[in-house]
């Protein structure tokens, strides 16, 4: 998850890349992309959650009103500046994520075709692309729900034994 707010960058650097006022989505992404093919420019994630941002479902925003094909544009126009791996995975996951949201069963198999043919995916972008088009949301929900009770008992069990 890159959400805007939770970016630490130099002004210096903010000011030579700007970001790009006219995208309609993806602007963190986007900007990350072109700031990391700068000379000397790295990106770090910390190792532990260092904010919490709370997201709602339904919720609108400037990214959900978009369709799947600016997505697919936007990626296509940075391929690139990405690894093969990088863009068989945004389009496996967000892209098609978005398409079938938008119950639009044309998308599939040009994504799919896509992915496998021009990038590189990985068997678990194989194995979400194919749960988001033939496993109905709240069946998502309750396995994600299912996974997240697992690794919270994992979690405290590491914890009981320290």
């Amino acid at each position: 998850m890159i959400q805007t707010s939770t970016l630490v960058v130099k002004r210096e650097l903010l000011q030579s890349i700007p970001f790009k006022a006219d995208l309609q989505r993806h602007h963190e992404w986007d900007w990350l992309i072109r700031a990391s093919v700068v000379p000397g420019v790295g990106i770090e994630f910390a190792r532990e959650p260092l904010v919490i941002w709370y997201a709602e479902e339904q919720r609108k925003s400037v990214s959900s009103k978009n369709h799947w094909q600016y997505s697919l544009s936007w990626i296509q126009e940075l391929r690139t500046l990405v690894t093969p791996r990088a863009y068989a995975a945004f389009i496996m996951t967000v892209v098609g994520a978005i398409a079938a949201r938008e119950g639009d069963r044309h998308a599939f198999w040009p994504l799919l075709k896509e992915a496998v043919w021009v990038g590189r995916p990985k068997p678990i972008d194989l194995a979400l692309y194919l749960g988001m088009w033939l496993i109905p949301q709240d069946g998502r929900r309750q396995i994600r729900a299912l996974v997240q009770s697992i690794r919270d008992r994992g979690a405290k069990g590491r914890l009981s034994e320290t």
